[in-house]
């Protein structure tokens, strides 16, 4: 299973909502989160994309991985939908 790849979001998907945006959590500790080799934290982004497949249009939940100093849901709002 691929676990990072680039995504082209205006051939890919008809439509994206940004629905939530939560720390990610570090392995085997619910309460810390996760952060990169320099020390920013990981965040994570839960999205509701539509995309046309075989002629029809299909909706998935997708998770996408961020890395920010802030949280991500502080410069977008929440339930905001892209075209």
């Amino acid at each position: 299973m691929i676990q990072n790849f680039t995504v082209d979001q205006s051939k890919t998907f008809n439509s994206l909502l940004l629905l939530a945006v939560e720390p990610k959590t570090a392995f085997g500790d619910q309460y810390r989160q996760e952060v990169t080799k320099e020390g920013t934290p990981k965040w994570t982004a839960q999205i509701a994309a539509e995309f046309t497949a075989f002629g029809r249009s299909q909706r998935e939940l997708i998770n996408v991985g961020l890395v920010s100093d802030k949280n991500p849901a502080r410069t977008s709002r929440p339930a905001r939908r892209w075209r």
